[in-house]
């Protein structure tokens, strides 16, 4: 019996030292880039006085999400909406905009 426990515990805390890989880090179907490049290399800026956000990237990759992604505020600055179309749907589903000034927001994702 205290042998099967020591067994479990070992298998246990074997586990916490196997690095898996970030889900956000898998490249999404269909593009070479993923939900952490999306959250670490592009930005949303505010076009002018109105609630409408467009959404741009350093990385040239990263193209087809500032073609296909923008957001808009719904409300005040932490009220955002993401929209995006055609096969970059799965971003809005795991990431938002979260406004750090009344001009530039950030994109924050989960996996």
């Amino acid at each position: 019996m205290h042998n099967g426990i020591l067994l479990l515990l070992a298998i246990f805390l074997s586990g916490c030292f196997f690095e898996r890989q970030d889900e956000k880090s898998i490249n999404l179907k269909g593009f070479n880039f993923s939900l952490a490049d999306i959250e670490g290399k592009c930005a949303a800026r505010r076009l002018g006085d109105t609630d409408n956000l467009v959404l741009s990237c350093s990385d040239p990759r990263l193209r087809p999400v500032s073609q296909s992604c923008e957001g808009f505020i719904t409300g005040g600055l932490r009220d955002t909406q993401m929209t995006c179309s055609g096969g970059l749907w799965i971003v809005k589903e795991h990431c938002i905009i979260k406004m750090r000034s009344a001009e530039r927001g950030e994109i924050a994702c989960r996996a």
